[in-house]
């Protein structure tokens, strides 16, 4: 269901397009926060939208502008969080969704290091499923 409840509260950084725009929305507002915060566990180091204004930052959203993915993440995890940053809701993934894809990540990453023997964690996407 879609809804207008708090809109244009909460951090522009995190801040989905449509909720930046004052439009009614729902749960996948929430998904496109969830696919940003993804990003920044990935990349630690890096700043989303460095040296930008409030303005700036909330002007480039609108306007489709997202965070870079690093080429050696694992290509699911990028699509991922690119479905989840889509301009368009309708086109985002549900959480349900998101769970089935990060567990198919995850199952293959804990076999390999299983067969490996080397008892290091399941790879780039287990710290996503801890969220």
């Amino acid at each position: 269901a879609q809804r207008t409840m708090t809109s244009g509260v909460g951090s522009l950084l995190w801040m989905s397009p449509e909720v930046m725009r004052g439009e009614p929305y729902s749960f996948s507002a929430d998904v496109y926060s969830w696919g940003i915060m993804a990003w920044e566990i990935m990349s630690p180091e890096e700043m989303l939208f460095p040296g930008m204004s409030s303005y700036e930052v909330s002007r480039k959203i609108v306007t489709g502008h997202r965070p870079k993915v690093d080429p050696a993440w694992s290509y699911c995890v990028c699509q991922l969080m690119q479905h989840c940053w889509r301009g368009e809701k309708e086109e985002r993934p549900t959480f349900l969704e998101v769970m089935v894809q990060l567990e198919e990540v995850v199952q293959p990453e804990a076999k390999d290091d299983a067969m490996r023997g080397d008892g290091k964690d399941m790879g780039l996407a287990t710290p996503l499923l801890q969220m």
